[in-house]
C-alpha cells in the first residue's frame, strides 16, 4: 500500500495567499507542494498549505499508475469542490454514471444514489464554509482512504440549535470533527462513490473578530490551485 500524506489547512484569505497560489502539478513520484503561503503563523485554519507525496515509492508499475491517476482525480476533485465547481466533478471523465455516496454525520447515515442525488449533496455542502486539516491518505488498488479533521465555520446560534453546549449568539466558531473517508475508483480512475464518517463528537474553537472568511472568498482561493 502506498501512503499519500496530504496536509491542508484552510486558505488564508489575503492577497498574499492569492499571489502565492499555483496549479497542482503532479510529478512522476506524485509530489505536490505549494510554497509561499506561510506568511502568517496564527490559527490553524489561517494557513494555506498543500503537500502530497508518495512514501514509499511503489516499485510495481501498475501501482505507480494507480497512484498517479487516483491522486490526480482526488486532488482535482478537492480543488473543484472547494471552489464551488462541483458540477465539473460529476462528469464522465471523473465520475461513473451512477455514483453512490454514504455520509454519516452524527447518529444518522444518509445515502445519495445517482448523479442527481449526489449533486443535491454538493449543493448543500457548498452553502457551508468548511475546510480540512491534517489530511492523510492511503492509496491502494481499489482507491483512497483518508483521515482528516473537517472544520466547519458557523455561529453559536446555529450550533446551539443543533444541540451544542454553546451560547446561542452570533459568535463564529470553528467546529472540528475527526473524519474518515473512503473513495472507490474504477479501472479508469473514475470515482465510484464516497463513504464519509464523522468519528467522534466535535470540539469548538472561537474565531476572533476579523478572522472569518466567506464561501465566495474560499472559492476564489481554491480556484487559484486549478489549472483550468
Amino acid at each position: 500500500m502506498c501512503q499519500v500524506v496530504l496536509s491542508r489547512g484552510a486558505a488564508t484569505i489575503t492577497q498574499t495567499a492569492r499571489r502565492a497560489a499555483r496549479a497542482w502539478p503532479i510529478s512522476d513520484n506524485v509530489v505536490l507542494t505549494r510554497e509561499g503561503a506561510h506568511h502568517r503563523e496564527r490559527l490553524p485554519w489561517q494557513r494555506s498549505e498543500t503537500a502530497c507525496k508518495s512514501s514509499p515509492t511503489p516499485k510495481n508499475p501498475r501501482r505507480i499508475h494507480i497512484v498517479k491517476r487516483f491522486s490526480a482525480n482526488f486532488l482535482r476533485h478537492a480543488g473543484l469542490e472547494f471552489s464551488g465547481q462541483d458540477k465539473k466533478i460529476l462528469t464522465p471523465e471523473m465520475t461513473v454514471e451512477e455514483p453512490v455516496y454514504h455520509v454519516k454525520w452524527g447518529p444518522d447515515l444518509a445515502t445519495y444514489d445517482g448523479i442527481e442525488a449526489v449533486q443535491g449533496y454538493y449543493d448543500a455542502v457548498n452553502e457551508v464554509v468548511s475546510t480540512f486539516q491534517g489530511h492523510t491518505c492511503w492509496v491502494n488498488d481499489w482507491g483512497i482512504a483518508s483521515y482528516s479533521t473537517f472544520v466547519r465555520f458557523t455561529t453559536g446560534k446555529v450550533l446551539s440549535a443543533e444541540g451544542a453546549a454553546l451560547p446561542a449568539d452570533d459568535q463564529t466558531y470553528a467546529q472540528l470533527l475527526p473524519m474518515a473517508m473512503f473513495w472507490k475508483y474504477d479501472e479508469n480512475a473514475r470515482l465510484i462513490g464516497e463513504d464519509v464518517y464523522m468519528l467522534s463528537d466535535p470540539t469548538y474553537e472561537v474565531i476572533p473578530d476579523g478572522e472569518m472568511f466567506s464561501v465566495a472568498e474560499l472559492h476564489d482561493v481554491a480556484r487559484s490551485f486549478l489549472k483550468d
